[in-house]
């Protein structure tokens, strides 16, 4: 008998990974300019042959209560995004959050911070 997983995934018969757990890898410059779009890269990685397919999620949190979110489809290839413009200087948080329905959802958080133009 097959059970419900995180996700309300269920197994498939022939493909034991389908509801197995991802890794996400999410990269970040450590240093952005001020005033400057940081680039970011979010790959979702799963064992077996099956890609992994869901929505992406990415927020980015800073100082004075800066907040922006984005929803991305994930199609089993790396995501290359662009983040706003960041004006102020400071630590940024990123967040990202995989939500799949033949995977268990995933959560990575990184951070960077933003210098005056040099």
């Amino acid at each position: 008998m097959q059970t419900a997983s995180a996700g309300g995934c269920v197994p498939e018969p022939y493909a034991p990974d389908s509801c197995g757990r991802v890794a996400l890898k999410v990269a970040v410059p450590k240093v952005v300019e001020q005033g400057k779009r940081p680039a970011l890269s979010v790959a979702v990685v799963s064992r077996g042959g099956v890609k992994p397919q869901g929505t992406v999620t990415v927020a980015i949190t800073g100082p004075k209560g800066f907040k922006t979110t984005k929803k991305h489809a994930y199609e089993g290839t790396a995501l290359r995004l662009k983040g706003p413009k960041l004006r102020k200087k400071g630590t940024y948080r990123v967040t990202v959050i995989f939500v799949s329905d033949n995977f268990e959802d995933a959560k990575s958080t990184t951070s960077f911070k933003v210098k005056k133009k040099l």
